[in-house]
């Protein structure tokens, strides 16, 4: 057995071992977990969380802000509710009064109110409402209706923030799509180069064709630099709409290129699931409804108001000094405790017609909202119907960018061959790569705008399609049939 003293940097160790292997593990152990990772592994060794588009569009619900703002305002308008229900139940007043009276002066004959005295009284009284134009009654289903209203503005607001979602996911799915396209690319105008140099060497091309394939490999890798930015960028962006900090090593997964694209309803359909269930349009039928109690509260604040009331008292005076009778004193304090019930009628209205003018004027406002929900619905048509064609027109955008990338696969392939065998020039095989690359770049697009153009169309119908699978879009339209017909 031998001693070794281990020092690296400022740690050091002693003890008597046949090797070193142990004091190795502890200093890797004290760099890495006491000291932190290196700035040169920390990417590569910290492993974030998996996700698909159905995971990130739940998250990004549960961590919205603007989502739980609306859930506030949703739980303020249960209350409301809760106080508009109350207001028709009745109401108990408690008071208690103590106050003394100490006389001044006085002429003329006696009066007893005004004499010294302590005067203490306590009081319960029980009021219900009994009739008040059935104002309490519309107030209290107008609170249920701005509570359903608030609740169709907080889907409006959580569609809102789905399509952020999908778009920044898709995006993002894009922005690699480009980056390996240009990667692709790189690597084809490599090869291109290098084989450019050895075809100079043997002078079978020229310097100029030489120095344009270099050119082309040069603004190439310039592409690619923007197209990597560009993935951090798209990265941050939908980090940040899951509350991740900007650049979380977060796995997204999907490929642009695996969503399917097929249309799994049709424009009909489409119409009608929109009319129905477009979340604008519900909020403007809620509006309408509150308008409508608006103007029956107006009208029956007009109408006289019923009140029923049955109070207790206690009520004592106590003299300073006693009372004569013929000379003789007596104690002349009171005591009394009584029941009272009453039943109250009273009508208040304006002599220059405010009451008038504010029915009409709530009702002028549901008019206004009539006529602002059919330009709705008539925008909406329009906005599904744009977009439904949209995604034909991307569909079919797809297919032949398909097309257009195999044969020129086949075109790039066939120029790199005749190159290497001499019988084709240098600049044939880079137009070749150049036209490749255009291809792959148009179905990339294609892709791109067939998803966000279906998500569009599922957001101006109000469909909430968190994978944006078409088949579990059919299948949320069958389930409103059925609820429909039931």
């Amino acid at each position: 057995m031998r001693s070794f003293v281990h020092t690296v940097g400022p740690l050091s160790c002693s003890y008597r071992c046949s090797s070193c292997a142990f004091c190795m593990f502890a200093v890797a152990f004290v760099f890495f977990y006491g000291l932190g990772f290196p700035a040169w592994a920390g990417d590569d060794l910290r492993v974030g969380p998996v996700l698909h588009l159905e995971d990130c569009v739940v998250r990004g619900i549960a961590v919205s802000h603007r989502i739980a703002e609306r859930k506030q305002v949703v739980e303020q308008s249960k209350k409301e509710v809760i106080i508009a229900r109350s207001r028709m139940l009745p109401r108990v007043t408690a008071q208690i009064e103590k106050s003394k009276i100490e006389n001044t002066f006085a002429s003329g004959p006696a009066d007893s109110d005004y004499q010294d005295q302590t005067i203490n009284s306590a009081s319960v009284r029980l009021t219900q409402v009994l009739f008040s134009g059935l104002s309490l009654l519309q107030g209290y289903k107008k609170a249920k209706v701005v509570h359903e209203l608030r609740k169709a503005e907080t889907h409006l607001e959580t569609m809102n923030v789905v399509l952020d979602i999908q778009t920044a996911f898709l995006r993002y799915l894009k922005a690699k799509e480009e980056k390996n396209r240009l990667e692709h690319s790189v690597e084809r105008l490599q090869k291109n180069v290098a084989m450019a140099e050895d075809f100079f060497r043997e002078r079978l091309v020229s310097q100029a064709e030489l120095l344009q394939a270099r050119v082309d490999l040069e603004e190439a890798k310039q592409e690619l630099e923007r197209a990597t930015a560009s993935v951090l960028t798209s990265l941050g962006t939908l980090n940040s709409l899951l509350d991740f900090p900007p650049y979380a090593k977060v796995k997204y997964v999907g490929r642009l290129l695996s969503f399917p694209v097929d249309i799994p309803i049709s424009l009909e359909e489409c119409l009608w699931f929109g009319l129905t269930r477009r979340p604008e349009i519900v909020v403007l039928e809620k509006n309408i409804e509150a308008a409508e109690k608006d103007v029956k509260i107006a009208f029956g604040e007009t109408l006289p108001r019923v009140e029923a009331s049955v109070s207790y008292v206690e009520y004592g005076r106590d003299y300073k000094e006693p009372g004569y009778f013929y000379g003789y004193p007596y104690d002349r304090d009171q005591t009394n405790h009584y029941w009272n019930a009453s039943i109250r009628l009273f009508w208040s209205f304006g002599l220059g017609g405010e009451e008038f003018y504010r029915v009409n004027s709530a009702r002028i406002e549901v008019m206004r909202l009539r006529e602002r929900l059919a330009e709705v619905k008539r925008s909406v048509q329009v906005e599904i119907g744009n977009q439904y064609r949209w995604v034909e027109e991307a569909r079919r955008r797809i297919g032949m960018s398909q097309k257009t990338v195999e044969l020129a696969q086949k075109a790039y392939m066939q120029a790199e061959e005749r190159f290497r065998l001499g019988v084709g020039s240098l600049m044939d095989l880079l137009d070749a790569q150049a036209r490749l690359t255009r291809a792959e770049a148009s179905r990339n697009q294609a892709y791109l705008d067939f998803q966000l153009s279906l998500a569009r169309l599922y957001h101006a119908m109000g469909l909430r399609n968190d994978s944006l699978i078409p088949s579990k879009a059919r299948n949320l339209l069958i389930l409103a049939e059925r609820n429909k017909g039931g």
